[in-house]
């Protein structure tokens, strides 16, 4: 067995998972924190990090090597986006923390960040042809996907935190000041993104500011599920949402629902930067991904440590469906002679009557994983266990 920590240091907020790999190559998701440090708070007057923000950032990274400790984890891996890449005093701060904790953190460069949030993104959605964005508080990763494969990737420097900072949209904002922000993103991207215009491709979401919208807009649908990895929020209802955020001041954007109180003051420019983006690639929907870069990291170490199915290599899971229904049942320890029973029973079923129901072959696909899913409600209930694995 194996525990591998992982931890992503942004400008706005710093996360710690630990992964666990058995012995038989299933791995899980053991623990994860998250704290909010803004690093970034500040930087585009000073050029430096937030004096405050170091300090936060040095207390969670000593909560975090103590926890390896606790956990005995047997690998880390430590990386750090833009604010240690932008900002002058970075390197100083960064070996700062090398001797102060003993974590070695490896400053990664934009191209670098998009390929990892890319690695989270196309290992655990099932979106064939995309643009992607990652924005963090003082950068937007935006790539696009053609084939599962990664054919463009540019980081903008352009974050929550940093235009927060820039337009003072904090508080209350000025339509005028809006202008100005939306002019000013625009630009950007017309100048470092020009391939990405007009594509009317699906666009998948990453970081904590669309994951905040997803929020926003289940508890404004009464949404059923708290899960937000791999959800859709229309192009309508983004825009009514994105609306009332840029009319709101900060008070009542802290009562809005679903919204973090520690993010209210910077949704107004993470709102602004996503908007701009969908209005220039021409998306309509926005799906969102609960999976980013600190998950890129782990799929990229598991892939060239373990592999995929029948031994292959490599950081990109070949079949996201084959390969998470294959992970659950060797973690969950299924009884795997019965499920295959009821596997070969049900697709034999589906091949030998086809020509009545018409189904396709992803609808086999969705029934072969029905059947190895069929006791999963067991975990919930043994006595109801058909209605919650149905469920």
């Amino acid at each position: 067995m194996e525990r591998v920590a992982i931890i992503d240091m942004g400008s706005n907020s710093i996360r710690f998972i630990v992964m666990q790999v058995a012995d038989n190559k299933s791995y899980h998701l053991e623990y994860q924190q998250k704290e909010a440090i803004r690093l970034g708070r500040g930087m585009s007057e000073t050029g430096k990090l937030n004096p405050e923000g170091v300090e936060r950032a040095l207390a969670c990274l000593h909560v975090y090597k103590h926890m390896m400790e606790v956990m005995q984890v047997t690998k880390c891996i430590a990386v750090a986006t833009a604010a240690a890449r932008n900002a002058s005093d970075g390197e100083a701060f960064i070996e700062r923390i090398k001797q102060e904790t003993g974590i070695e953190i490896e400053v990664i460069s934009g191209e670098r960040e998009a390929y990892l949030g890319y690695l989270g993104v196309v290992n655990t959605i099932d979106e064939r042809n995309y643009v992607q964005f990652d924005l963090g508080g003082a950068s937007i990763e935006v790539s696009l996907v053609r084939d599962r494969k990664i054919v463009e990737s540019v980081s903008v420097p352009i974050g929550a935190v940093t235009v927060t900072d820039a337009f003072n949209l904090g508080d209350k904002v000025t339509p005028a000041a809006i202008e100005r922000c939306c002019e000013f993103v625009r630009r950007k991207y017309e100048e470092m993104i020009p391939w990405a215009e007009g594509l009317n491709l699906p666009v998948i979401g990453v970081g904590g500011t669309v994951r905040n919208l997803a929020k926003m807009d289940q508890a404004q649908t009464n949404y059923q599920l708290s899960r937000i990895h791999n959800y859709i929020i229309p192009r309508r209802r983004f825009e009514e949402t994105y609306t009332s955020i840029i009319k709101s001041n900060l008070s009542s954007r802290k009562r809005m629902k679903g919204l973090s109180s520690e993010r209210a003051d910077l949704i107004v420019a993470g709102a602004i930067i996503i908007n701009t983006l969908m209005e220039f690639t021409g998306g309509q929907n926005i799906i969102v991904s609960g999976c980013g870069l600190r998950d890129g990291v782990f799929f990229e170490y598991y892939g060239e440590t373990y592999g995929y199915g029948d031994g292959y290599k490599g950081p990109i899971i070949p079949d996201v469906l084959q390969e998470s229904v294959h992970n659950y049942l060797l973690s969950a320890d299924r009884r795997m002679e019965h499920l295959e029973r009821v596997r070969t029973l049900a697709l034999s079923l589906f091949d030998q009557l086809k020509r009545s129901h018409g189904g396709t072959r992803r609808d086999r696909s969705l029934l072969e994983v029905a059947a190895w899913l069929h006791d999963s409600g067991k975990v919930v209930n043994y006595y109801d266990h058909a209605r919650h694995s149905a469920f």
